[in-house]
């Protein structure tokens, strides 16, 4: 079996607070961890064209297989000996594209996801071309998402590549063997968890509109959630504000105004939502669907000026 080398990039705080765990896992399965620090920048785009620079830096010299991830990632079962022992580079497509035929528009496809991805040194030639389609698309002083090129840096220089999927939905009812989130099911090997993004604000949000919003969108809590019946649930429970602990799950805990499970805690009497990790208050999605529908119940006049 070839060597597999984990490699991942990030800013120093940003390591300093979310790589444990990836260190952790590949000391358990026995990869090398290759973690390089980049300087801290003003918005993502920066940042991401400065990793993606400094993944390329290192193909140059890289020896056996390589898996690129974030730092946030995680490996949740030993890496399948065939995608070490692969030659060809393994791209992970994202599930809502499965299927689907590219529609006409002025964007192009984000069809795959940059990280996780497997390659080796015989890769360098595209993956050079991908960093410097990015580049030369600099506009403004900032850089398009490195996923926006990367379909077209395979695409156009013919690339033979290995397709897995990475679920980016719940509901999504085909094959995948990674997810954009922190849940576990049968066939998972990566997980690609998300949700700092929307509540750390120590941290640059990959979306700023998703971080600016006072909803916590239904994706990011289902994908942050293991029991995805039990999560239904509690969407119908906070839908209709009811507050009787008696009546939801079983293991709810209460925490003064709070009701928590696994990890996340609820306020259905006023629609609010937070995660225990972060300090970050938003409200339930269903506060949205409300307000849009014209609903005025309890908790939404409670939000007074927001709705």
């Amino acid at each position: 079996m070839h060597k597999l080398t984990v490699l991942t990039f990030g800013t120093e705080d940003f390591l300093e607070k979310y790589l444990d765990p990836l260190k952790q896992d590949c000391e358990r399965h026995g990869y090398d961890l290759r973690a390089g620090t980049i300087p801290a920048q003003a918005h993502i785009s920066n940042i991401n064209h400065a990793i993606l620079g400094k993944i390329v830096e290192y193909m140059d010299t890289a020896l056996g297989r390589v898996l690129i991830l974030d730092p946030e990632c995680r490996i949740v079962r030993p890496i399948p000996d065939s995608w070490i022992n692969e030659t060809k580079p393994i791209v992970f497509q994202k599930s809502h594209y499965i299927g689907k035929a590219y529609e006409y528009d002025k964007e192009l496809p984000c069809t795959f996801i940059g990280q996780p991805m497997f390659c080796s040194a015989n890769d360098l030639g595209w993956m050079k071309w991908w960093y410097k389609a990015v580049t030369q698309m600099r506009h403004a002083g900032r850089y398009p998402p490195n996923e926006t090129m990367l379909v077209l840096a395979l695409k156009y220089n013919e690339v033979d590549t290995i397709t897995k999927t990475i679920a980016y939905q719940r509901d999504y009812e085909g094959t995948y063997e990674s997810v954009k989130g922190n849940w576990i099911s049968d066939d998972v090997v990566i997980q690609h968890p998300c949700i700092h993004s929307a509540l750390d604000s120590d941290v640059l949000a990959a979306s700023q509109q998703t971080r600016d919003s006072k909803f916590l969108n239904k994706r990011d809590l289902h994908n942050h959630f293991q029991d995805y019946d039990k999560v239904k649930t509690i969407d119908e429970l906070m839908l209709k504000e009811i507050t009787d602990v008696q009546t939801w799950p079983k293991d709810t805990l209460v925490k003064q105004d709070w009701y928590e499970i696994e990890q996340w805690l609820f306020q259905p009497g006023t629609g609010k939502v937070r995660h225990s990790q972060y300090n970050s208050v938003k409200y339930h999605h269903t506060m949205k669907e409300k307000i849009d529908l014209g609903i005025k119940s309890p908790a939404v006049k409670k939000m007074g000026d927001i709705c």
